[in-house]
């Protein structure tokens, strides 16, 4: 490409080394262009390269926007390139993790340690909630419907300690726990930002007693994600943020629930999703579960394990 036509942002491909797949331009000057290339194993520093402006063999790509370079944390700061120094895998190098243990997510040890109890989880959640719920809120039920939401929660053994005994608690306000089933129940219906907000406020409302919180990230999305798991996604934020980090992708995380962070979730959420349905997966329990195992992988402290 000639200098001029050299701008951060755009997505190159290097016709000398073509199996670094899609750059993304990060930084120019008057003598060289620096790329960060998707599929350059390493860390993200190994990822970035320093090329010269007048003697470089790149190309514009075929295409213009690519999920994880539209979504690259921000590496440059004062007009200098800054690479994290966190751990980082290509999307191959987790799919070769993924299958070093499980073949497939028709592999039968997988759907035996991974995805039976979480889709039972789902199907119990869907009878439950869809078939009673609307039923037992507009019949003022609630202690019926309290029972229901500790059913679903028990069963699916994937809330913390503390967060269970908050919830456990918080549901002794009978009002304030209709507030959050309706809350699911419309998110459930309507998946958009306005519902979780909602939701996020109805989970807001729930009381808290002593440390124990009952606004955190997985009491907002676990039930959501069991109920609707092609649409919702399961948002536990040490595993998530560590995925986040293994791909270099920027999920904008706060610790507080938000719209923001769960949208760019779900676009990462949906990228997987995409790559892994040749190996069978089928939603986002699948994609949780690989994010599991990929950021739990051994080799996850070792930048350059191949």
């Amino acid at each position: 490409m000639k200098p001029e036509s050299m701008k951060p942002g755009i997505l190159v491909v290097n016709k000398g080394a073509p199996d670094w797949g899609y750059g993304k331009v990060l930084l120019v000057d008057t003598s060289h262009v620096w790329v960060y290339f998707k599929d350059i194993e390493g860390a993200p520093r190994d990822a970035i390269k320093e090329l010269s402006l007048s003697a470089n063999r790149l190309s514009l790509a075929e295409v213009q926007s690519d999920v994880t370079l539209d979504n690259l944390p921000p590496m440059v700061r004062d007009g200098k390139i800054h690479a994290p120094g966190y751990y980082r895998v290509t999307e191959q190098q987790a799919i070769n993790t993924f299958v070093r243990r499980f073949r497939s997510f028709d592999d039968s040890a997988y759907q035996k340690e991974e995805r039976s109890y979480k889709d039972s989880g789902h199907q119990e959640t869907l009878a439950l909630l869809n078939g009673k719920g609307r039923l037992l809120l507009s019949n003022a039920r609630f202690s019926d419907l309290i029972v229901i939401l500790k059913r679903v929660i028990q069963r699916a053994g994937l809330l913390g300690t503390q967060e269970a005994i908050a919830l456990n608690d918080a549901f002794k306000d009978h009002a304030a726990a209709a507030r959050y089933a309706a809350a699911i129940l419309d998110f459930i219906d309507i998946p958009d930002e306005t519902r979780f907000e909602q939701l996020v406020a109805a989970t807001g409302s729930l009381p808290e007693a002593g440390k124990a919180r009952t606004l955190t990230w997985p009491i907002v999305t676990m039930i959501p994600w069991l109920a609707i798991p092609k649409q919702a996604m399961f948002l536990k934020p040490d595993m998530t943020k560590r995925i986040a980090e293994a791909f270099s992708f920027d999920i904008h995380y706060k610790p507080e629930p938000n719209w923001n962070t769960y949208f760019h979730l779900l676009e990462l959420s949906n990228f997987l999703l995409d790559r892994l349905q040749p190996l069978g997966a089928k939603d986002f329990i699948d994609v949780q579960s690989f994010m599991w195992i990929v950021a739990g992988d051994p080799y996850r402290k070792v930048p350059n394990a191949r």
